[in-house]
């Protein structure tokens, strides 16, 4: 690799995808570290809580499989722009939440803006990238939502010592805010629109491709919802998705409530919880390029 591969656009984009899946998962992930500290305050239990969640989850899990036809119609760097900009509006406000039911306005609206953030992104990284490079791509870019987790678990006790919880949900909108910026000034869908090549498509044919699900011609979301690929790394995703956030969402709020651990070291869970997954996405993406994706994905679930 020469030194100036390195200015390709391509890596300009991937920094601009790292970031904003950096702030959408620090918001999604890092609820649970500033849970305890707002159900305290606002005299909510856990139950609350859960429901506070829940509402982000239920309007992004119904809304999330329109994005990518929105993506395709309007292009990319519309979608992630309009969308993040709806994550700071909803993040920002809730910062204001007063009872269960704002909050869960707030954080509903803060689900509607994050349900164009990670299918559109990664879509815009494949485009970039050549098909022997995406695993590495992709692996870069997945650090993202380990370590905004991360980062939230050591700037929460600092955010609480010297403001409230409130102040984290203004930072993490005004973060978001910036991001908007950016990627309305600086993010393209793909290369071609750039008058540019994937990078590393130089290279690419005079390596193998890479192993795991051939390629299919899907013509109509029909054929989609009869293809058993679909439905196994569907199932997949759902179970692995399932039990991550119902650790992340309430293992801070257990360990201080339930085991007394102090909020300063309590929050340290999740600086460990993203450290390690973005040890795990740098390893085994990469290595998805050589296994192939399907072996990838079995050794990953297991």
């Amino acid at each position: 690799m020469n030194p100036a591969s390195l200015l390709h656009r391509a890596w300009i984009v991937l920094a601009l995808c790292f970031a904003t899946i950096f702030i959408n998962h620090s918001v999604r992930l890092g609820y649970g570290v500033i849970m305890p500290e707002m159900l305290k305050v606002l005299n909510l239990g856990r139950a609350a809580g859960g429901t506070i969640f829940n509402a982000y989850l239920l309007i992004y899990i119904s809304l999330t499989p329109f994005t990518g036809y929105l993506t395709d119609r309007y292009g990319a760097r519309r979608v992630i722009t309009i969308c993040i900009f709806i994550l700071s509006l909803g993040v920002g406000l809730m910062g204001t939440a007063g009872s269960m039911f704002s909050a869960c306005l707030f954080f509903g609206l803060a689900g509607l803006g994050a349900t164009g953030i990670w299918t559109p992104v990664l879509a815009v990284v494949q485009r970039w990238f050549a098909p022997r490079h995406r695993g590495l791509a992709v692996g870069i870019l997945s650090t993202g939502y380990g370590l905004g987790f991360a980062s939230i678990g050591l700037a929460f006790p600092w955010i609480l010592e010297h403001f409230d919880w409130r102040y984290a949900w203004f930072f993490l909108g005004g973060a978001a805010l910036v991001m908007t910026a950016a990627n309305g000034f600086f993010l393209r869908s793909d290369p071609a629109s750039s008058g540019l090549s994937p990078w590393g498509d130089s290279a690419e044919n005079s390596t193998p491709k890479s192993k795991g699900f051939a390629p299919t011609r899907l013509n109509h979301l029909r054929d989609v919802f009869r293809s058993a690929r679909f439905w196994l790394i569907g199932s997949s995703y759902f179970c692995i998705a399932f039990s991550l956030y119902g650790i992340t969402t309430f293992m801070v709020d257990y360990a201080v409530n339930q085991l007394g651990i102090p909020m300063d070291r309590a929050s340290l869970l999740a600086t460990v919880h993203g450290v390690c997954q973005a040890v795990g996405v740098l390893t085994i993406l990469p290595l998805s390029d050589r296994l192939g994706r399907r072996k990838t994905i079995m050794i990953s679930n297991g």
